[in-house]
């Protein structure tokens, strides 16, 4: 990062995934959103694809690489600073705020994401509480969004109200992308442990969030919040279904059939009672020539098989013929 690179302030956030630090829009030298490490140890391999910052790397790389950023917070890519560093370009600005004692020594690793300003309210003290209770006008689109994620093979895993400002999708440190070196193929074998609808079923536990912590949680906290106050054209009621939440637990003791979980890493026993719109790892059979698996241990993601050319015979003429 330039050394003339100021940072504002770190923001009070209530996050277990990083720290988010608030930095005018210029000569941040940020590095492509996809990186290149041909050599990986397991415990590499293990943080390429399970913490929050290689999740992100990940799943907004895909969005820049299938042309849709419009589906999340803007990205223009990732840098790599110490604590110290960072704590320098805070006293430099005179900002404020929380310690960093607690970050670990050596390189931390940050994504740059777009600033996105909350809907503006009078009280600055219930200004969060307010933009998620106005949110309730891009449900419908918020909705679409998800569907078109999880048809670029992302599921986001951890769907709560919080995770959007205005609208707008700013966090994916637990989203997962396929293809995964600890998740199903889309190709071979199936696996005891790695079940095809594996992402399926990840997928359902997005919609069913969706509805539960966002869709449930607005009806539940727009009586309280606006008792007092006034709408100012926010909606009263929200008739969308994300997912039947209910037949869920309803049926989670039922196991006739075919019994499919939900799986959550809440340990919420959910049946999955309705297919999600699109299975994300179907991504990997619409697109061919995309890796189909990726291996943990130091191999390098393994294409298709290419197709086999038609075998040539020598005649008696001097030309080639099938």
């Amino acid at each position: 990062m330039h050394r003339n690179v100021k940072f504002l302030k770190v923001l009070d956030v209530d996050s277990a995934h990083g720290t988010v630090f608030v930095s005018p829009p210029s000569d941040v030298n940020t590095r492509e959103v996809y990186g290149n490490r041909p050599l990986w140890s397991c415990c590499q391999a293990f943080d390429w694809y399970f913490s929050p910052f290689e999740n992100e790397c990940r799943a907004f790389g895909r969005l820049k690489e299938q042309r849709a950023e419009f589906i999340a917070v803007k990205v223009y890519g990732w840098v790599a600073l110490t604590a110290k560093q960072i704590e320098r370009k805070l006293v430099a600005a005179g900002a404020k705020g929380r310690g960093l004692n607690g970050f670990p020594p050596g390189t931390l690793y940050g994504i740059v994401k777009d600033w996105v300003d909350m809907a503006p309210y009078h009280d600055s003290k219930q200004r969060e509480t307010h933009d998620q209770m106005v949110a309730v006008k891009h449900f419908p689109r918020m909705l679409k969004d998800i569907h078109k994620l999880h048809f670029l093979g992302i599921v986001i895993r951890d769907l709560k109200p919080d995770q959007y400002i205005d609208g707008v999708l700013v966090d994916l440190s637990l989203a997962s992308t396929v293809p995964h070196p600890y998740g199903p193929s889309a190709a071979g074998s199936e696996s005891p442990w790695q079940p095809r609808w594996t992402y399926e079923s990840l997928a359902a536990w997005d919609l069913y969030s969706f509805q539960c912590h966002v869709i449930d949680f607005w009806k539940h906290n727009s009586k309280m919040f606006f008792r007092r106050r006034c709408r100012n054209g926010i909606p009263k009621t929200c008739n969308l279904v994300a997912y039947p939440v209910a037949k869920c637990r309803q049926r989670r003791f039922v196991r006739s059939g075919r019994f499919v979980p939900i799986l959550n890493y809440y340990e919420e026993v959910l049946a999955m009672v309705t297919k999600p719109k699109y299975d994300p790892l179907d991504f990997l059979r619409r697109n061919p020539g995309y890796p189909m698996y990726i291996a943990p241990f130091g191999v390098p993601a393994r294409a298709p098989p290419p197709r086999r050319r038609p075998r040539m015979r020598q005649s008696n003429s001097c030309c080639a013929v099938m």
